[in-house]
């Protein structure tokens, strides 16, 4: 017997004879008031009653090692187990390897077992068949000791962990038959060394490891076996794609997403591989003629996913003629349209799962949908311009709906009560960002199956939350971010679903009340599986006493040690003392000299050098905040940031929530620009962030910055000041202030620790233990730079007295977001959703800034163009005066190159074809000069815009990493731009910074508006890394690239009015019509910032012609299109083809009226005069609008 996901009662369950069973299943099956208590007598109560329990498994449940000790001792002889993300802790492995030698199948997935817990379970377990350790903190170390000690493995899951090629070399021989190995570090010769060493391989899963081509053909040349190959997100192209068709004609699941296969890719696939029953080949550039060769060759798929490929209706028209036995389908984003929809319901009788998001199909699409496909239980029409007419067609007619998603559409609440009435199997229905109100979900009970609920960025207020709350108590996932649920709304849901494991209420207006009420609901024992909790965004997080806690969205390390603080308030805790000051500003305005002059009380030095990186210094810690009885000794952990220009991609980083921000500003320059700009990165980075801005260097008292206008433009500021650091005696006579400006800067500093709501854990109680680790911490980070995460752990766990530890992973979690944010330690790797601390590294930020500081400034690395190695990085550190060769081995050299390609610095990337030894480019060290490639680029490209309030220099060296997997085979790369290859089409980067530019210039044919999709998307990406860079995006005018015009502006009178609306950009030439000017960049489906998969609510907009645009390129043809004439450039031809339409109509009018009068007068009928001069009017109009039909010839 297998696991189950429900179905059964608790007496069943519970029956001594049964023999497999989920405990995610008992616990739900229990009515909630009695789960408290079933819970609150611990597993050891229920699995007594299943003594012949032979298999056992538990989902998304937080155990702790009595637990576990009561499975090992309840139930020795288990054959499997499965653990997924229970957070045990590797003590908890420890007693699964020494006590449960039985295991044959073993999952911890999500668990934190790293390497010592993997070689724990390998040495252990060595008769297991099947290990899962998915995403489980695994390294190369833990990789060797399962290859060298699990010889009898047959199905081995080791994906999304930290493995390489080290790790798989050990694997060689054997009996494994499937092997998962996705998103980990393998590159091409991880991949070869798979290929050569294993070959009894059935199923192989190496999706995102970046093994290219090369990888992919080592894999078809020795895996002759396999039958399902995943290959996703790993940059192969047509080689790749040619030799896998060539060596699997057997093949049955292949899954090559997110790969650049192209048309020629698909149609090599489609003519050889023709077995395949399962082919995902979605995100592939893949067009109408890769669609066909699909259709037209692969007569035993069941399952197709061709997403966010343009394939067009006609593709779609395609599938739906050629391939009737499908029975899951996926075309989201694929510009299939309303036609293509009606051809898929039509021919497709065998559907049981569609996905057509963003397609434009409208609510005809819908109805075509609902009344041609029954028989579909999983339904994805989300961002398709439908209204309660569709939601209504499908409520009537697609009853066996088990999962429906209609998010991002314009849904009102008659259409979801249509919904909530007529489909009672829905287990999923996710409806975000539509117009639903509580009325809409009046009845939402009568979905008695519903187990996961999105109603996020709606209109429910507090009724309607407790109405979901009372009606439907067993959901499992509930989003309703961004509504107006309020405390109370809030409070039901926690009160009444005991079964989430995951909540999201964010931006919901929640005062303080109603978080506590919450979290005080959810601190319940029977929300132990509740793993993911978003508040962020409501009011009432600033009263607390931690507001650290809910800056993450790890459920149970925000419950826990909330209980740890609420306890140490009624118990004596202490308060923790603890805050961090970043200071901030450009090279050479003096915050080392400030910081000396307050902390110090020290007149600056005029021969201080700059400072490299991050100088990590702790305020003195006999220095108390004197205020009020019971005030407690402060440490602030200020932390001194180098201004130079090169360094401040390193700074984003270190900025944290909760901090005190100061802004230096040297008083010479001649306006305050450079203040704002570091006001902006506060405001984008630290938006909580208590703000003190220092004028420094009024040796004299003068500046150039009006402090009233800087306080009016940014309300964050708490104070402004000028100051002077040097002695009294350096400065004019008559200057008598620094002394005193010093001292007012220090005591606002004070003032902030004191009162600001926003500091309000410096004085916080906490546990005696937390202080003991946080103490603990200081000492050892005196003599090492670098701490694992399970040495941490130790720390924690490793006191004499019981009340000294803090056990609980769960509060070790907290006190670690604690530290991080106070600036006490960098906890390298920490999200907002981490619960596992495996994998994240502790240390001294100094450690890591000054490895990459070196490089930066290097000369030697700037000359070779950014290009180095391990050993090239070792050579460039041991040149510095600063560095101890013995604080970098290999090893750390290895995780500093690693940390310089994380999304966090975004510094550097791997260089293709470089694999012994690897080679990596740091962008910030390129050359500044503009190549010849980019003085001769074609004219009349695809061109689009990017200006910014200020030019960020990191901004291309950003992009340039996120971009690298689309540079050509002879790219161009320098400082400020670059040349890349996407779809076929060259494309040019460049970046003006005096006119705070970035330009797109998309060359080439056909393929030009998806290219230029795929450019935009990866600098969504850039700003996002970089949210104060804070973009507008433009398009330039055809006929006067300088010039340009708002895209978001292009869209909306596109949307308001119409695409004929004429509009004069300053700077034209003429007036040009929106539609034309709006049509080369535009994709047909265009991303606004609150869309579905988190990316942007899409607006469609087709527009179709049949002769060219402004910008030489053949528009696609949709069925839906409004068909309009395309205008040369600068003249505003849509009233012309008005004039001539109704001039050609005026000359048939005045010929038909000249034969009556002619007619009439042999008749003898009564013409009189005025009829005469109409006649007459009209013919001479018909005449002029004849010839001006004749000239324009197109009407």
């Amino acid at each position: 017997m297998g696991f189950f996901d429900g179905g059964r009662g608790a007496s069943e369950l519970l029956d001594p004879s049964v023999l497999s069973v989920s405990l995610s299943e008992i616990w739900r099956s229990f009515p909630g008031h009695k789960i408290v208590e079933a819970v609150t007598k611990g597993f050891e109560t229920v699995l007594w009653t299943l003594p012949n329990l032979d298999r056992l498994g538990f989902g998304n449940m937080a155990l702790n090692q009595f637990d576990v000790d009561a499975i090992a001792e309840t139930l020795p002889g288990l054959s499997s187990l499965n653990m997924w993300s229970t957070f045990i802790t590797d003590a908890g492995v420890l007693t699964i390897a020494k006590r449960l030698r039985s295991l044959s199948s073993l999952t911890l997935s999500y668990c934190n077992v790293g390497d010592q817990g993997a070689a724990a379970v390998a040495r252990g377990l060595t008769g297991l068949a099947a290990l899962n350790l998915y995403g489980s903190g695994i390294g190369d170390d833990g990789a060797i000791e399962i290859a060298r000690n699990l010889r009898g493995l047959i199905d081995l899951n080791l994906g999304n962990n930290r493995i390489g090629k080290t790790g798989v070399l050990a694997f060689e021989g054997g009996g494994l038959s499937h092997l998962n190995l996705e998103y980990n570090y393998l590159g091409t010769d991880g991949a070869v060394a798979i290929a050569k060493r294993v070959g009894s391989l059935l199923s192989v899963n190496l999706g995102h490891n970046d093994i290219g081509d090369e990888g992919a053909v080592a894999l078809a040349r020795h895996l002759t076996d396999l039958n399902e190959l995943d290959l996703a997100g790993n940059d192969i192209g047509r080689q790749g794609a040619g030799s896998i068709a060539r060596a699997f004609p057997a093949l049955a699941n292949l899954n090559l997403q997110d790969n650049s296969l192209g048309d020629d890719g698909a149609t090599v696939i489609a003519e050889r591989l023709v077995q395949l029953a399962d082919l995902n080949l979605g995100d592939n550039h893949i067009r109408t003629d890769g669609a066909v060769a699909i259709a037209n060759n692969l007569r035993n798929l069941t399952s197709l996913n061709l997403s966010r490929n343009p394939i067009r209706t006609q593709g779609a028209t395609a599938i739906a003629e050629g391939l009737p036995q499908l029975m899951c389908l996926e075309l989201g984003e694929a510009r299939v349209h309303q036609a293509g929809a009606e051809s898929l319901a039509r021919k497709l009788t065998n559907l049981k799962t569609l996905g057509l998001w963003s397609n434009s199909i409208g609510n005809e699409g819908a109805r075509a949908i609902a009344e041609g496909a029954p028989q579909i239980t999983h339904l994805d029409l989300a961002n398709n311009l439908i209204d309660d007419e569709g939601a209504g067609a499908i409520a009537r007619h697609l009853v066996n709906l088990t999962v429906l998603n209609l998010s991002f559409n314009s849904i009102d609440d008659d259409g979801c009560l249509a919904i909530t009435r007529a489909l009672p199997n829905l287990r999923r229905l996710e409806l975000r960002a539509n117009r639903i109100g509580d009325g809409g979900i009046a009845v939402i009970g009568n979905l008695t199956l519903l187990n996961r609920l999105d109603l996020g960025h709606n209109r429910i207020c507090s009724r309607g939350a407790i109405a979901i709350a009372a009606q439907l108590p067993s959901l499992i996932g509930l989003n309703l971010t961004h509504n107006s649920i309020g405390g109370e709304g809030a409070i039901a849901i926690a009160n009444r679903c005991f079964h989430l494991t995951g909540l999201n209420l964010a931006h919901n207006n929640i005062e303080e009340r109603g978080i506590s009420g919450l979290l005080d609901a959810l601190g319940e024992v029977s929300h132990g599986w509740l793993r993911t909790l978003d508040l962020s965004g409501n009011p009432g997080l600033e009263h607390l006493g931690m507001p650290e806690l809910v800056d993450s969205v790890d459920a149970q390390a925000i419950l826990a040690t909330r209980s740890e603080l609420r306890e140490a308030q009624f118990r004596g805790g202490v308060p923790f003392g603890e805050a961090k000051l970043v200071v901030l500003g450009d090279g050479a305005v003096g915050k080392t000299s400030l910081l000396n002059a307050l902390i110090n009380h020290v007149a600056c030095d005029p021969t201080e050098s700059k400072t490299p990186g991050v100088e990590h210094r702790v305020w003195n810690p006999r220095w108390t905040i004197p205020s009020g009885p019971g005030q407690a000794e402060v440490r602030l952990n200020v932390w001194d940031f180098g201004g130079q220009v090169i360094l401040q991609q390193t700074h984003q980083y270190f900025l944290t929530e909760r901090c005190i921000s100061l802004i230096v500003h040297d008083s010479r320059d001649e306006d305050d620009r450079v203040v704002r700009s570091w006001l902006n990165v506060v405001k984008a980075r630290a938006p909580h962030s208590p703000v003190i801005v220092v004028v420094n260097k009024c040796d004299d008292g003068a500046h150039n910055i009006d402090f009233d206008r800087l306080r009016e433009d940014f309300p964050e500021i708490d104070e402004v000041f000028a100051v002077s650091c040097k002695r009294q005696e350096d400065l004019p006579t008559g200057f008598d202030g620094p002394h005193e400006t010093i001292c007012a800067v220090r005591d606002q500093i004070v003032e902030l620790l004191r009162t600001d709501s926003r500091l309000k854990s410096v004085q916080t109680p906490v546990p005696p233990s937390w202080v003991r680790v946080r103490d603990e911490i200081r000492k050892r980070a005196a003599d090492q730079e670098v701490m694992a995460a399970s040495e941490f752990v130790t720390i924690c766990a490793s006191a004499d007295h019981p009340d000294a530890r803090v056990d609980n992973p769960d509060s070790q979690r907290g006190l670690l977001r604690m530290l991080h944010q106070m600036g006490g330690l960098v906890a390298h790797g920490l999200t907002d959703e981490t619960r596992s601390l495996d994998g994240l590294t502790l240390l001294d930020p100094n450690w890591l800034t000054t490895a990459i500081y070196a490089l930066l400034a290097d000369s030697e690395l700037r000359e070779r163009d950014g290009v180095f190695d391990r050993d090239i990085m070792m050579k460039v550190l041991l040149r510095r005066d600063n560095v101890d060769p013995a604080s970098y081995g290999q090893d750390r050299i290895d995780y500093i190159i690693g940390m310089m390609q994380r999304p966090e610095f975004t510094l550097a990337f791997r260089l293709p074809g470089s694999d012994e030894p690897p080679q990596y480019l740091l962008a910030e060290a390129l050359p500044s000069a503009t190549p010849a490639v980019a003085k001769g680029w074609e004219k009349d490209s695809l061109r689009f815009r990017y200006r910014y309030p200020e030019y960020r220099q990191s901004l291309i060296p950003t992009f340039l990493v996120v971009a690298h997997e689309h540079f050509g085979p002879d790219p161009s790369r320098w400082r400020f731009g670059c040349t890349l290859e996407i779809i076929g089409c060259p494309i040019l980067i460049t970046a003006d910074r005096e006119a705070k530019t970035i330009d797109v210039a998309v060359a080439g044919d056909g393929h030009r508006r998806e290219a230029l999709a795929v450019v935009r998307s990866l600098f969504e990406a850039v700003h996002k890394r970089l949210p104060e860079a804070d973009p507008k995006e433009r398009v330039p005018l055809p006929d006067n690239p300088v010039s340009d015009v708002g895209y978001q502006h292009l869209l909306e009178i596109v949307n308001k009015d119409s695409p004929d609306e004429m509009i004069r950009p300053e700077g034209g030439a003429g007036k040009y019509r929106a539609g034309d000017l709006l049509y080369g960049v535009h994709k047909g489906v265009v991303s606004n910032p609150a869309g579905p998969r988190g990316q942007g609510r899409d607006i469609s907009i087709n527009i179709e012609n049949r002769n060219t645009n402004t910008n030489g390129e053949t528009p696609p043809a949709g069925d839906e299109a409004v068909r309009t004439a395309m205008l040369p450039r600068g003249v505003g031809r849509s009233w012309a083809d008005r004039i001539g339409i109704l001039s050609i109509a005026g000359g048939l009018l005045g010929a038909l009226l000249g034969l009556a009068v002619l007619f009439g007068r042999d008749k003898g009928w009564p013409l009189d005069e005025v009829l005469r001069l109409v006649t007459l009017g009209a013919l001479l109009g018909g005449a002029a609008g004849l010839l001006l039909g004749w000239i324009r010839g197109d009407h």
